[in-house]
């Protein structure tokens, strides 16, 4: 993709094509070897360099660095993150909700962002649950929430990892919610509330036992109520669910 670059020039529609087919060849961004190669010249090519500012480029420029996320460096994702988080604030011009819903999975995906600025994020998407102006973005966000308050990181260090108080704080509003309103509900639950066997990171028993009952309520499948109840390890539909789309054939992400 990189020797046809001069190729995405031609017009925004080539510039939208090429930045979705070279993010769709490089996901999730690391785990083969020359990866972190790869990520640093995809970096140097587009970060900051479009071709044509149009909605589609910024749109699909968005989509890849969430399907490399996993591949930036912790400065990459806070210069990715620190315009965006104003963007999702409403500090920009108005927003179609294809782009507002594609910037959530985004920020939900920079697992290496600091805390404060998961944290605030977080709270805001709580805050935009509650507006009906949002709506369009809702499971987005729930879906967004479910990466930034996951108590096993898919690819980030476990320092990453919000603090239990703060995430079982989410649970009242999540769960007051109707399960048939959202698909990504209860797998960002899951996500949630999932047992580690790490005590600082493990949400109390009674928590997880609020997010059981909720999950028998919503007729979840078997599995997501034993990986509150004794852990384990998500199943590939799953782990594509969490990643964003289907991983390429052979790929699985494993902390």
């Amino acid at each position: 993709m990189l020797d046809h670059r001069d190729g995405r020039k031609q017009t925004p529609q080539h510039e939208a094509r090429w930045l979705n087919l070279l993010g769709y060849c490089l996901r999730p961004g690391y785990g083969v070897a020359v990866d972190d190669w790869r990520v640093a010249q995809t970096w140097r090519e587009i970060y900051g360099k479009l071709a044509f500012p149009t909605v589609s480029s910024r749109l699909e420029s968005v989509i890849l660095w969430r399907r490399i996320a996993g591949g930036l460096t912790t400065t990459q994702q806070q210069q990715l993150a620190a315009p965006l988080v104003g963007m999702l604030q409403g500090r920009a011009q108005r927003m179609e909700a294809n782009e507002a819903n594609e910037l959530w999975r985004l920020m939900g995906s920079l697992e290496r962002l600091p805390l404060a600025t998961k944290i605030n994020l977080a709270r805001l998407g709580l805050r935009q649950l509650r507006q009906i102006k949002h709506h369009k973005t809702h499971e987005a966000i729930i879906w967004a929430l479910g990466r930034l308050g996951s108590r096993q990181p898919l690819y980030g260090p476990l320092n990453t990892a919000l603090p239990t108080e703060e995430v079982r704080n989410w649970l009242p509003e999540l769960l007051a919610r109707d399960a048939e309103k959202t698909s990504a509900l209860s797998l960002t639950l899951v996500q949630l509330a999932r047992r580690t066997g790490d005590r600082f990171r493990d949400l109390p028993s009674d928590e997880r036992v609020k997010v059981q009952r909720w999950l028998l309520d919503a007729g979840s499948k078997p599995s997501y109520l034993q990986l509150l109840d004794s852990g384990g390890s998500l199943d590939q539909e799953d782990q594509n669910a969490v990643f964003g789309e289907s991983l390429p054939l052979g790929i699985r992400l494993t902390p």
